[in-house]
């Protein structure tokens, strides 16, 4: 047998990287407190995150049994090189009463089941609704600025 598990494990920490798995989100309803926690050049940052501004529309698909609803945002990038809006569509089911959604996209009246941005595209391939008695913490390990400030680090870092 092959032992491959040293290449797995270097690509899955890669598309972690490519995909923003090093990404931790959160979100408190009630308090519309919004953080994403990410680790980058050597240090751990957390950055408030607004809610997205969603459109709703009345088009709708099934995704596996769920009907899902159509919503879209968009978002800016800005750095000293380039800026440009991006596209974002979701599909949501009502039928599943959580606000939240892949790659830091939340906020919809149901559980986001497919998501593209711009070009890349999120989705369930299986859904386990679950109760258990897990409790979701908030982080407070790291370093607090805006967006803004961890993208300007970040051109910082590309030159």
């Amino acid at each position: 047998m092959e032992d491959r598990m040293g290449t797995n494990d270097f690509q899955t920490k890669i598309a972690k990287v490519m995909l923003g798995g090093t990404k931790k989100f959160y979100y408190n309803l009630e308090t519309e407190e919004f953080l994403k926690q990410e680790v980058a050049y050597g240090e751990t940052f957390l950055i408030p995150i607004d809610k997205p501004n969603w459109e709703l529309s009345k088009s709708s698909k099934m995704i596996g049994k769920y009907k899902c609803y159509k919503a879209t945002t968009r978002y800016s990038i800005e750095n000293d090189a380039v800026s440009f809006e991006k596209n974002v569509i979701a599909w949501y089911c009502p039928e599943i009463p959580y606000m939240f959604g892949p790659s830091g996209f939340f906020g919809l009246p149901g559980l986001i089941l497919e998501l593209t941005d711009d070009k890349r595209t999120y989705s369930a391939t299986e859904i386990l609704l679950n109760q258990s008695d897990y409790k979701i913490v908030k982080p407070n390990t790291g370093v607090i600025i805006t967006q803004e400030e961890f993208d300007k680090l970040r051109e910082k870092f590309k030159r």
